[in-house]
């Protein structure tokens, strides 16, 4: 059974998993976690149970170090990459070592492969792989010169379970559901669960869990938290910065950027323009006030004197290091891939676009100085995104 403690950014998760670690020091734990500056925080924190975080050694991979760490039961904190990475051996060892998982934050669970149309229909016609009924490639063990033709690295996946074809379109790979199995127990440390895209993965893969909150520091029943105490330290910016750009319920979506680099670049100046005028005249920042965002394939478009060292990339979560930052500008419009949204609605299970959106940006928001009860000022251009954040500031939710 997996426990999703969700619950709201900054209520104490990460001390929680802390104090249970600490008062648990009979059983095996894994942690991961987003960026491996918090798992040096939990190596820190847990000195009793004497962590072993994976570091960077050149020509030396990771995967085989965690291996040997886990065969001797040693306690082991990791990233999200390297744990999306654990092959049928991890599986095997940790099973055996009865290990707790903590994870903190949800992990991302499909991944669009980087493989072009033609390439998937040599696959598909050479009947060395078949798609089942849940749009999942299975090998079939029939002689083919795959391998030799350079796709062993699509074959090897295929073999583990972990491709998923989209109507012979995409093929997309997903984190194996057996990988929860294996453990004693699993704790996912997040927040708005149900908007997440794992939310869906579990509901299609029949992997059950139950959803607590923390109240004073302790796993409690779930409860919808007023995020009132925060709310009231945000100001949201309310000007002509966000009339200046014609929008539709797409503009700053990813396919609007894209349009607009290509055919129509003035309005990617004026937002240019908007954020200089925002940090430089609005808002007065200093650049270590400053933080921003885009997509990162318009990040130079968008960079200017006082604001470009400030960009933290949409998505990040689970770290502490931007907290000094009280000047925001969210100049994103979030959506769903529309080949996972195709995917998963094929499957039954519609994503939540709204909440996804909303997720994310309160994610991102809460890097900066919020985290320490402190005041921030916020652009967010699309008229779309602040609404969502107006209504979960009255209300909690969606």
């Amino acid at each position: 059974m997996i426990t999703v403690i969700d619950s709201i950014m900054g209520s104490g998760k990460t001390t929680w998993a802390i104090n249970h670690i600490n008062q648990n020091p009979r059983k095996h734990f894994l942690y991961i976690s987003p960026l491996i500056s918090e798992d040096n925080r939990i190596e820190k924190s847990c000195p009793g149970a004497k962590f072993y975080v994976p570091k960077e050694i050149e020509n030396i991979p990771k995967l085989p170090r965690v291996k040997a760490s886990l065969r001797k039961k040693q306690n082991v904190a990791s990233t999200h990459a390297l744990f999306k990475n654990f092959d049928e051996e991890c599986l095997d060892i940790l099973r055996e070592g009865r290990y707790t998982l903590i994870m903190d934050e949800v992990i991302e669970v499909v991944n669009l492969l980087d493989i072009k149309k033609d390439d998937i229909d040599i696959i598909m016609n050479s009947e060395a792989a078949v798609v089942d009924d849940r749009y999942k490639m299975i090998w079939t063990d029939k002689y083919s010169d795959l391998s030799e033709r350079g796709y062993k690295w699509i074959e090897d996946l295929i073999k583990l379970d972990k491709i998923i074809n989209v109507d012979n379109q995409v093929l997309m790979w997903q984190f194996p559901p057996e990988m929860f199995d294996v453990f004693q127990d699993v704790y996912i440390l997040t927040y708005m669960f149900e908007s997440n895209l794992m939310y869906n993965y579990c509901s299609i893969n029949g992997i059950s869990y139950q959803k607590k909150s923390l109240k004073d520091g302790k796993i409690a029943d779930y409860y919808i938290q007023n995020p009132k105490q925060y709310t009231d330290l945000v100001n949201v910016y309310d000007g002509k910065l966000n009339t200046n750009i014609y929008h539709t319920d797409y503009t700053l979506s990813y396919s609007w950027y894209s349009d607009s680099f290509k055919n129509n670049r003035i309005y990617l100046d004026r937002l240019k323009n908007n954020l200089y005028n925002y940090f430089h005249h609005i808002t007065k920042s200093k650049s270590s006030d400053a933080m921003w965002t885009v997509f990162k394939p318009w990040r130079n478009n968008l960079k200017g004197k006082g604001y470009t060292k400030g960009f933290v990339p949409v998505g990040c979560r689970g770290t502490n290091q931007y907290q000094s930052r009280s000047s925001l500008a969210y100049c994103i419009n979030r959506f769903h891939n529309p080949i996972i949204m195709k995917y998963f609605t094929q499957m039954g299970y519609p994503l939540d676009q709204q909440g996804y959106a909303l997720s994310d940006l309160l994610q991102w928001m809460w890097r900066s100085s919020i985290r320490k009860s402190e005041p921030i000022n916020v652009y967010i251009p699309s008229p779309r995104m602040r609404k969502l954040f107006y209504k979960w500031a009255e209300t909690g939710s969606l």
